[in-house]
């Protein structure tokens, strides 16, 4: 087992990987590489996390919190 840190859909194009394992939102990458997913592992969500003392803070909490309502987090 090895780490990969970018590209993987090509190493196992190029033979460099027998298999995968790869965070995907939509599957698009894999697809276009012509890969198919043969077993989903885990299903997963993201979540926004705020350091205590910057959600005190009442600008910083504003714009932390504008995060959520952004178009901008879902822009791939």
């Amino acid at each position: 087992m090895e780490f990969s840190w970018g590209a993987t859909e090509g190493k196992v194009v190029e033979g460099l990987a027998d298999a995968i394992v790869e965070v995907t939102e939509t599957g698009s990458t894999i697809k276009a590489h012509g890969l198919k997913i043969i077993h989903e592992l885990l299903e997963t969500n993201t979540q926004l996390i705020a350091n205590k003392k910057a959600w005190e803070n009442p600008q910083k909490k504003k714009n932390t919190a504008d995060l959520t309502s952004s178009e901008r987090c879902f822009k791939s």
